[in-house]
């Protein structure tokens, strides 16, 4: 299962953040789905309010991960959003993986 990241140093307030608001975090309406390297909410009513919360993806596993998500997703007929957080130091890997997959993001969602 994945693990909320252990930060080192500097970040006790990023760790709390994590833990509580993306990794932990269950909403009324919102069915919560752990994955291995990734938490998504499934809305329950039809609101558009799917989301992956939390991903801890390596740079080999990244198109994979998006792939899977659009597809499911998409089979429930669910617009989704993915949450990325650029609160702490990139993790290594090409900078274009946003740009490469906006549009595709955009038109899984419609």
């Amino acid at each position: 299962m994945v693990q909320p990241r252990e930060l080192k140093g500097h970040a006790p307030l990023l760790d709390l953040f994590d833990a509580d608001e993306r990794y932990s975090a269950e909403f009324p309406g919102l069915r919560r789905e752990e994955l291995p390297e990734l938490v998504r909410q499934i809305d329950l009513h039809g609101n558009s309010s799917s989301a992956v919360l939390y991903s801890h993806l390596s740079p080999e596993s990244v198109d994979d991960a998006v792939h899977q998500q659009i597809n499911y997703f998409s089979s429930l007929g669910h617009s989704f959003e993915w949450k990325a957080y650029a609160l702490r130091a990139a993790r290594p890997g090409p900078p274009v993986r946003r740009r490469r997959w906006g549009s595709r993001l955009t038109s899984a969602r419609r």
